[in-house]
Protein backbone atom coordinates (compact mmCIF):
# COMPACT_ATOMS: atom_id res chain seq x y z
CA UNK A 1 0.00 0.00 0.00
CA UNK A 2 1.59 3.18 -0.70
CA UNK A 3 1.74 6.24 2.11
CA UNK A 4 -0.14 8.84 2.16
CA UNK A 5 2.82 11.08 0.73
CA UNK A 6 3.17 9.09 -2.00
CA UNK A 7 -0.76 8.67 -2.79
CA UNK A 8 -1.06 12.56 -2.96
CA UNK A 9 1.89 12.86 -4.68
CA UNK A 10 0.51 10.49 -7.04
CA UNK A 11 -2.86 12.37 -6.73
CA UNK A 12 -1.69 15.80 -7.46
CA UNK A 13 0.26 14.34 -10.41
CA UNK A 14 -2.64 13.06 -12.36
CA UNK A 15 -4.61 15.57 -11.84
CA UNK A 16 -1.39 18.02 -13.48
CA UNK A 17 -0.88 15.77 -15.93
CA UNK A 18 -4.86 15.96 -16.67
CA UNK A 19 -4.17 19.80 -17.05
CA UNK A 20 -1.34 18.89 -19.78
CA UNK A 21 -1.79 20.86 -23.20
CA UNK A 22 -1.28 17.65 -25.17
CA UNK A 23 -3.74 15.98 -22.99
CA UNK A 24 -6.27 18.48 -23.44
CA UNK A 25 -6.07 18.76 -26.71
CA UNK A 26 -6.73 14.99 -27.23
CA UNK A 27 -9.71 15.09 -24.95
CA UNK A 28 -11.50 18.09 -26.84
CA UNK A 29 -10.90 16.46 -29.83
CA UNK A 30 -12.52 12.64 -28.20
CA UNK A 31 -15.29 15.08 -27.16
CA UNK A 32 -15.57 16.60 -31.03
CA UNK A 33 -15.90 13.18 -32.30
CA UNK A 34 -18.14 11.78 -30.08
CA UNK A 35 -20.93 14.78 -30.44
CA UNK A 36 -20.20 15.04 -34.07
CA UNK A 37 -22.69 12.31 -35.10
CA UNK A 38 -21.39 12.15 -38.84
CA UNK A 39 -17.69 10.94 -37.62
CA UNK A 40 -19.15 8.70 -35.26
CA UNK A 41 -20.93 7.02 -38.11
CA UNK A 42 -17.47 6.90 -40.05
CA UNK A 43 -15.51 5.45 -36.54
CA UNK A 44 -18.59 2.70 -36.87
CA UNK A 45 -18.39 1.86 -40.31
CA UNK A 46 -14.59 1.85 -40.67
CA UNK A 47 -14.18 -0.84 -37.52
CA UNK A 48 -16.98 -2.69 -38.61
CA UNK A 49 -15.15 -3.20 -42.43
CA UNK A 50 -12.01 -3.67 -40.83
CA UNK A 51 -13.58 -6.10 -38.55
CA UNK A 52 -14.95 -8.47 -41.84
CA UNK A 53 -11.61 -7.76 -43.60
CA UNK A 54 -10.22 -8.82 -40.85
CA UNK A 55 -12.25 -11.47 -40.03
CA UNK A 56 -11.21 -13.27 -43.83
CA UNK A 57 -7.89 -13.28 -44.00
CA UNK A 58 -7.87 -15.15 -40.08
CA UNK A 59 -9.45 -17.76 -42.36
CA UNK A 60 -7.54 -17.69 -44.89
CA UNK A 61 -9.83 -16.28 -47.34
CA UNK A 62 -9.58 -12.87 -49.57
CA UNK A 63 -11.45 -10.32 -48.58
CA UNK A 64 -14.42 -9.76 -50.87
CA UNK A 65 -14.20 -6.38 -53.02
CA UNK A 66 -17.77 -5.03 -51.36
CA UNK A 67 -15.39 -4.64 -48.51
CA UNK A 68 -12.31 -3.22 -49.89
CA UNK A 69 -14.26 -0.52 -51.65
CA UNK A 70 -15.95 0.08 -48.13
CA UNK A 71 -12.73 -0.17 -46.57
CA UNK A 72 -11.35 2.50 -49.10
CA UNK A 73 -14.56 4.70 -49.20
CA UNK A 74 -14.44 4.73 -45.23
CA UNK A 75 -10.55 5.70 -45.30
CA UNK A 76 -11.57 8.83 -47.65
CA UNK A 77 -14.47 10.07 -45.20
CA UNK A 78 -11.90 9.89 -42.42
CA UNK A 79 -9.18 11.71 -44.19
CA UNK A 80 -11.96 14.15 -45.04
CA UNK A 81 -12.90 14.66 -41.87
CA UNK A 82 -11.66 17.42 -39.66
CA UNK A 83 -12.88 16.08 -35.98
CA UNK A 84 -11.59 12.91 -36.86
CA UNK A 85 -8.34 13.98 -38.55
CA UNK A 86 -7.75 16.62 -35.39
CA UNK A 87 -8.29 13.66 -33.03
CA UNK A 88 -5.50 11.19 -35.10
CA UNK A 89 -3.37 14.14 -34.92
CA UNK A 90 -3.90 14.25 -30.85
CA UNK A 91 -3.40 11.14 -30.43
CA UNK A 92 -0.01 10.87 -32.28
CA UNK A 93 0.85 13.93 -29.95
CA UNK A 94 -0.23 12.16 -26.36
CA UNK A 95 1.58 8.83 -27.77
CA UNK A 96 4.65 11.06 -28.30
CA UNK A 97 4.33 12.82 -24.51
CA UNK A 98 3.45 10.15 -22.69
CA UNK A 99 6.67 8.16 -23.36
CA UNK A 100 8.92 11.20 -22.29
CA UNK A 101 7.07 11.72 -19.11
CA UNK A 102 7.25 7.97 -17.81
CA UNK A 103 10.72 8.12 -18.31
CA UNK A 104 11.06 11.89 -16.00
CA UNK A 105 8.91 9.90 -13.58
CA UNK A 106 10.76 6.99 -13.78
CA UNK A 107 14.17 9.13 -13.11
CA UNK A 108 12.79 11.01 -10.27
CA UNK A 109 11.39 8.25 -8.55
CA UNK A 110 13.94 5.52 -9.35
CA UNK A 111 12.02 2.77 -10.70
CA UNK A 112 10.78 1.92 -14.30
CA UNK A 113 7.27 3.75 -14.27
CA UNK A 114 5.88 2.44 -17.34
CA UNK A 115 6.91 -1.25 -16.52
CA UNK A 116 5.35 0.02 -12.80
CA UNK A 117 1.73 1.38 -14.31
CA UNK A 118 1.11 -1.43 -17.02
CA UNK A 119 1.92 -4.62 -14.22
CA UNK A 120 -1.90 -2.90 -13.22
CA UNK A 121 -3.39 -2.24 -16.21
CA UNK A 122 -5.78 -3.37 -18.20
Amino acid sequence: MLSTTMYEAARQFGLALREARVVREYRAAVDRVESDGAAGAILTALRDVQGRVVLAQREGQPPVAADLNELRRCQDAVRASAPIMELLRSQNALKAYLPAISLEVSGVIGVDFAALAASDSC
